[in-house]
């Protein structure tokens, strides 16, 4: 297993999940002014155990949200 800093346009997972239950396409990237860090926002792949990982808030739906970057890394198999 290799891992890479994640790009937009990537499928990401989250470090608390196992790779299976959390997986999400990475939509764009944003840096928070007064801290620094790095935020991501993210779009929840249907049939993923955590699909419903954002909470749903008025119009917006459940399946996309903001997480930090720091949570996030991609998978890629080594051949």
């Amino acid at each position: 297993m290799k891992y890479r800093k994640i790009k937009v346009g990537d499928l990401v997972h989250h470090s608390l999940y196992r790779r299976e239950e959390w997986c999400a396409l990475l939509l764009k990237m944003r840096i928070l002014e007064e801290d620094g860090l790095e935020m991501a926002y993210v779009k929840m792949v249907p049939g993923t155990m955590q699909y419903d990982y954002f909470q749903r808030t008025g119009k917006n739906n459940s399946d996309v949200g903001w997480v930090y970057s720091k949570w996030l890394w991609v998978y890629q198999r080594e051949d």
